[in-house]
Formats: C-alpha cells, sequence, structure tokens
C-alpha cells in the first residue's frame, strides 16, 4: 500500500473550488475538486470521525469530549510540518484517477483501527481513497479550514471547542 508522503488543499479562483492534491511515496497524486457544498458535507463526517477517539468516547459530558478533540487537534496540528510547499515534480509518476482532477460526489468512510479511509467517488471517472490516521485527519482538517478562509465561503468548521477563525492558515502539509 502506498504510503502518504503530502497532501494541500488549495482554492482556486477560477473554479470557485478548492483542489484536493495528494502524493505518495512511490509517486502516486491524487487530485480532487472540492465543492463548497461537498466540503460541508467532508466537514460533518471529520467531525464524528474525530469524536470516534476512544479517549474522547470514554467521556459523557459533550464539553469535556469537545475539550479534548481540540486538545488532540491542536497536539496533531503542532507535531505536524507545514513548511515545505507542496513538490509539483517529476517524482509524480502515476495519476490512478488521471490527469484531471476528479469531482466526487460521495464520501464513504471506513474506520478500521486508528485509519480512517476516505473514497471519494466522482459522478464519472474512478473514485480514490485515501488513508488517514488520527493525525493527518487533524492535519487535513486543518488545511480545509485555511482553504476555506482563503476562498472566503463563510463556513464555520469548528474544530472541538473552537471556531474556525481561531485556527492559522497553512497551504500544505509535508
Amino acid at each position: 500500500m502506498s504510503r502518504l508522503h503530502q497532501f494541500s488543499v488549495d482554492y482556486v479562483a477560477e473554479e470557485d473550488r478548492l483542489l484536493l492534491k495528494v502524493s505518495t511515496t512511490d509517486g502516486q497524486e491524487i487530485r480532487a475538486w472540492l465543492t463548497r457544498r461537498y466540503v460541508r458535507t467532508i466537514w460533518q463526517l471529520i467531525g464524528k470521525l474525530l469524536e470516534r477517539h476512544p479517549e474522547v468516547q470514554r467521556q459523557s459530558d459533550q464539553a469535556t469530549r469537545q475539550a479534548i478533540v481540540t486538545y488532540q487537534h491542536d497536539k496533531a496540528v503542532k507535531a505536524a510540518d507545514f513548511s515545505q510547499p507542496y513538490q509539483e515534480t517529476e517524482k509524480v509518476t502515476v495519476r490512478p484517477a488521471g490527469d484531471e482532477p476528479i469531482l466526487p460526489i460521495t464520501l464513504k468512510i471506513k474506520t478500521k483501527g486508528n485509519m480512517h479511509t476516505l473514497t471519494l467517488t466522482p459522478q464519472e471517472g474512478k473514485e480514490v481513497a485515501l488513508s488517514l490516521d488520527s493525525d493527518h485527519l487533524h492535519s487535513f482538517a486543518h488545511l480545509l479550514v485555511a482553504a476555506v478562509k482563503r476562498a472566503e465561503w463563510q463556513l464555520d468548521l469548528p474544530i472541538g471547542d473552537k471556531s474556525t477563525t481561531e485556527h492559522e492558515a497553512p497551504e500544505y502539509l509535508m
């Protein structure tokens, strides 16, 4: 199985969409357009995934659950490397979903242990699956929030007990 190398989420004004790019250590790259509506759907599911963490599930009080999600998010984001720009290189040898970004319309999620597999399915073309551990899921959420801010879509995408207005805005994750 391919290991995640880097991913980014950028706002493309001409399309009024976010462009998700994911590269793997074996030279594969996946690209997908994310619409405002799709991001809202993804966000609800990401929130549910973050709350599935065993440490969160042990809590009966909702405020405590949200505080733990916030703590885990802050910890994962601080440990991530957002300093390196997404590398558009000749290392990409395969784009399994094709050269053009897919436009997903549905999202399926499977969780096994600490791994979450997000399957993005377009109306036409090949679906793509992204397997993210909890830390990468937090990083992906962080990148989504930042891109939505740059897009000026006026979506509030809270993480735990924090509003998205409290987050900084990186563009990529190494």
